[in-house]
């Protein structure tokens, strides 16, 4: 199998190498996108850290150099010095290392909250009701959201998710007319609609923002990736991507303490999407999530309402283990007369539990594997650092270095195999 794909919860459960791609070169990965993701800070820095030495190698040749040279008119000696030196400065720089690749420039997303919800009962609805061509999505006689809570809205397309984002915001009425929503007190609402609304199409990036900013909207833009010449882009010419940038830097302009996001990461990439992630991590508010990304929601819910067959589940924790708990009903088949079928073997509850602890504790043995080697790795990086380290030790060190850089790969390798067979256990 080869795929190219955003799903990082996908990618997790198939993929046994990653092929990385960026400027044009390509980097292969042993293990899923998750181990990638470690093995890839790990070289980051031991990139920045092997960079860093040689930058400050050549500032002291550099500076030996340069005091060589104020010297060198004085006498022949100092000429002649000065000369080996450059050659020696020219041969130095014939083996410099290119800087490290910064990260893919990414925006930094913030949500801040001017004023925090004192209100416990952040949001209430009663006798909320909607249909579709006499199907019905939803009844719920009582909805509660709570001060704190990260709820993931999950469930098939056309299960209703959106219409019940919008019945609770007010924006769509209860078919039952008694139905009614309240917010607490102090609660403001900030909505992302993944219809990416409320924008004038004829406004360019800049005149939507300057309403919002006046003259800090340039630099409000450049900060959410907007180049300078794309910001006179009128709004009915941007793509999907950068129309969601748009609606989130809107958003994170209206200090809401409760944020109610409608499929946040189409469009994006998969470096905004995990911007967006770590900016909701921190977010001191109240969270109403709709989100295919099951991944995605994973980081960052506590609590899942399920939409689905016109029925609401409701439960405490993030949408994976609730999905995993979900047992699904299972109907047997109707035996024909004289007819017996003989039941596969089944492998015993008491050894699936076996079978499970001992793949618990392998993982957690290679966890702490893997960070010994890594702290060992970290102590290397540290001699290697040493002023006035000699041509033949530093040799030694890089073998060193190569051999643990080979077994933490190795072991990245092993980890991912054994999360993989707890998956499945």
């Amino acid at each position: 199998i080869l795929t190219v794909s955003h799903d990082r919860a996908f990618l997790d459960r198939v993929t046994e190498r990653v092929a990385w791609l960026r400027r044009g070169k390509l980097r292969l990965y042993q293990g899923n996108y998750s181990a990638f993701r470690k093995q890839r800070a790990i070289q980051e820095e031991q990139e920045a850290r092997e960079y860093a030495h040689w930058v400050k190698e050549k500032e002291r040749r550099e500076e030996i150099l340069e005091q060589a040279r104020r010297w060198a008119a004085s006498s022949e000696k100092h000429a002649r010095r000065m000369h080996s030196l450059e050659a020696r400065m020219e041969q130095f720089m014939q083996e410099a290392l290119e800087a490290p690749e910064a990260d893919q420039a990414t925006v930094k997303i913030r949500f801040p909250v001017e004023k925090e919800a004192t209100a416990e009962r952040v949001l209430e609805g009663w006798n909320l009701e909607k249909s579709l061509v006499g199907r019905p999505l939803f009844k719920l006689e009582n909805l509660l959201l709570r001060n704190g809570e990260r709820v993931a809205v999950i469930g098939p397309n056309g299960a209703g998710k959106t219409t019940l984002l919008r019945t609770l915001l007010g924006l769509l009425p209860s078919d039952n007319p008694a139905g009614r929503i309240k917010t607490g007190p102090g609660v403001r609402i900030g909505y992302y609609d993944q219809k990416l609304s409320g924008f004038d199409p004829e406004l360019t990036l800049f005149e939507t923002l300057y309403r919002m900013l006046g003259e800090k909207a340039h630099a409000a833009l450049g900060a959410w990736m907007f180049p300078y010449e794309a910001q006179f882009k009128q709004v009915k010419h941007l793509s999907g991507g950068e129309r969601a940038r748009l609606a989130l830097l809107s958003l994170s302009l209206q200090q809401a303490n409760l944020l109610v996001l409608d499929e946040p990461t189409n469009h994006l990439d998969l470096e905004t999407v995990e911007a967006l992630e770590q900016a909701l991590l921190a977010y001191p508010g109240t969270l109403l999530l709709v989100s295919h990304d099951l991944f995605f929601l994973d980081q960052i819910a506590t609590r899942t309402w399920h939409l689905h067959d016109g029925q609401f589940d409701d439960y405490p924790a993030a949408p994976r283990e609730y999905l995993e708990r979900r047992e699904p009903q299972v109907v047997p088949e109707r035996e024909s007369p004289g007819t017996r079928h003989e039941s596969p073997p089944q492998r015993s509850e008491s050894k699936k539990v076996k079978g499970r602890w001992h793949l618990e504790r392998e993982k957690e043995r290679l966890e702490s594997h893997i960070a010994d080697l890594e702290a060992q790795l970290a102590a290397v990086h540290t001699r290697a650092e040493r002023p006035g380290l000699h041509h033949s030790e530093y040799a030694s060190i890089a073998q060193e270095q190569e051999h643990l850089e080979a077994e933490l790969t190795g072991a990245f390798e092993q980890w991912a195999a054994v999360s993989e067979q707890l998956e499945g256990a």
